[in-house]
């Protein structure tokens, strides 16, 4: 079974975690079994949010589709926090200020296949907002 876990402390930074649990008898419980730690990967706590937004498409959006390219554009413009979303407008402008780095001209089919994908969400007509699953273009 997987879980999402997110935390936000005091100050409203916010850190998500993906974890996994497997079964245990009562044999293992009773003898302590060993705790299994999952190696940190790049779609779990590795994505840099802090990078300028052309050096972060230059960095994660290299060989991607245009639907991954647009959930990876709302990912960096909320910091792939699920509680934010981002103007459609927003999202236009900053592929217009990229057309070459995201592969041509904005298409709105782009949003509706990422949507699709399970990758984004529509919290209210023109606005986006990436769902846990939006890791999964990386």
């Amino acid at each position: 079974m997987r879980a999402t876990i997110l935390l936000t402390t005091d100050d409203g930074k916010t850190y998500q975690a993906d974890v996994e649990f497997h079964p245990t008898g009562d044999e293992e419980l009773a003898k302590g079994a060993p705790d299994v730690q999952q190696p940190a990967t790049a779609t779990t706590a590795c994505v840099d949010f802090g990078l300028g937004i052309r050096a972060f498409v230059k960095k994660y959006g290299n060989g991607m589709s245009g639907q991954k390219r647009f959930a990876l554009l709302v990912a960096y413009l909320t910091k792939g926090d699920p509680m934010a979303s981002v103007s459609l407008k927003d999202i236009e402008r900053s592929w217009k200020k990229m057309k070459a780095l995201m592969g041509g001209p904005f298409n709105g089919a782009y949003s509706l296949r990422a949507r699709d994908e399970g990758w984004l969400d529509t919290p209210k007509y023109g606005m986006y907002a990436v769902r846990p699953a939006w890791k999964e273009i990386l």
